[in-house]
C-alpha cells in the first residue's frame, strides 16, 4: 500500500519533501510576492516557509488531506513575523538621532584650486605694473584688488593718498574723476568702499 505524502513527510522522507516543494514552491512564492511586493523578500519567505515545514513535520497530524492549507498557514506566519521584525527594526531606528549630513568638500577644493589659479594670474598681471601703480592696486583695503590684495604684497599707505599721488580719481569722491588732468582708475572703475 502506498503511503500518503503526509505520512512520508512525517517519516522524514526527503523525497516527500522534494515533491511537496515542487508542488507548492511557486504557489507560496506568488503568495509571498503579493504580500511583500518584493521578489527578493518573497524568495526569502519561501525559503523560511519550507525550512519551517521541515522543522515542524513531526507535528503534522495523520490523514490524507492536502498539505496546502498547512503550508499556506506557515507561509502566512513567516510573512507576519517578517513584517513584525521590519516594524520593530524601523521603530528602533527612529529612536536613534539622525546622523548629520557631512558636506561634500569636492566643490570647495575645486573652488580653492580655481582661486589659486586666478591669484597666480593676478600676481603676474600686477607684477607687470609700475611700482606706484602696483601699490595702488594691491593696497589691502578698499582697492580693486579685493580680497587678494593682501596676498599680492600691498603696502600700508592709504589708497586715497595713493590715488591722489598717481592722479587718479579718489574712492568715494566721484568729482575727482571729472576734474581736468585726472585719469580714470587703472581697473576702469572707482574702488569700492571709499
Amino acid at each position: 500500500m502506498k503511503q500518503s505524502l503526509r505520512a512520508r513527510l512525517r517519516a522524514d522522507d526527503p523525497e516527500a519533501f522534494r515533491q511537496l516543494y515542487q508542488e507548492l514552491g511557486q504557489v507560496i512564492y506568488a503568495h509571498a510576492y503579493r504580500a511583500t511586493g518584493d521578489w527578493s523578500a518573497a524568495e526569502d519567505a519561501v525559503s523560511l516557509t519550507f525550512l519551517e515545514v521541515w522543522r515542524l513535520r513531526e507535528r503534522l497530524e495523520q490523514g490524507d488531506e492536502s498539505l496546502r492549507p498547512w503550508v499556506y498557514g506557515i507561509a502566512t506566519n513567516v510573512l507576519r513575523n517578517r513584517g513584525r521584525a521590519a516594524r520593530k527594526h524601523q521603530q528602533t531606528l527612529t529612536r536613534f538621532p539622525t546622523p548629520e549630513t557631512v558636506p561634500d568638500i569636492a566643490d570647495e577644493v575645486a573652488a580653492r584650486i580655481d582661486d589659486s589659479e586666478r591669484l597666480a594670474a593676478a600676481r603676474a598681471a600686477v607684477a607687470r605694473l609700475r611700482r606706484g601703480d602696483r601699490d595702488v592696486y594691491t593696497y589691502p583695503g578698499r582697492s580693486p584688488g579685493g580680497p587678494w590684495a593682501a596676498d599680492l604684497g600691498g603696502s600700508k599707505i592709504p589708497d586715497r593718498v595713493k590715488l591722489r599721488r598717481r592722479g587718479w580719481c579718489a574712492p568715494g569722491q566721484p568729482a575727482w574723476c571729472q576734474l581736468p588732468g585726472r585719469r580714470a582708475c587703472p581697473s576702469g572703475q572707482v574702488p569700492a568702499g571709499g
